[in-house]
């Protein structure tokens, strides 16, 4: 004969089927949201982490090159001096 299944339709669609208890849309099609969260999360940090090196890196360079005109500086008006 056969197996009896239940069966939940929509209130807005009733074409729209399901087997009872079931949640749509589910499986594994799907990427959970705590996936997509830890993956935002890592990207966010990794960026976050790049900018502030950058930064870093910036503010050595320039504190170099001060240091640097200040020392070529103080040569040359030493050299005046004598």
């Amino acid at each position: 004969m056969g197996t009896t299944v239940c069966l939940e339709a929509s209130a807005e669609h009733p074409e729209t089927v399901r087997l009872c208890g079931q949640r749509y849309p589910g499986g594994d099609d799907m990427i959970p949201a705590e996936g997509l969260i830890v993956v935002a999360g890592t990207a966010g940090t990794l960026m976050a982490a790049g900018w502030i090196l950058m930064v870093i890196r910036q503010e050595r360079r320039e504190n170099r090159r001060s240091v640097s005109a200040a020392h070529a500086t103080d040569l040359t008006s030493a050299g005046t001096e004598a």
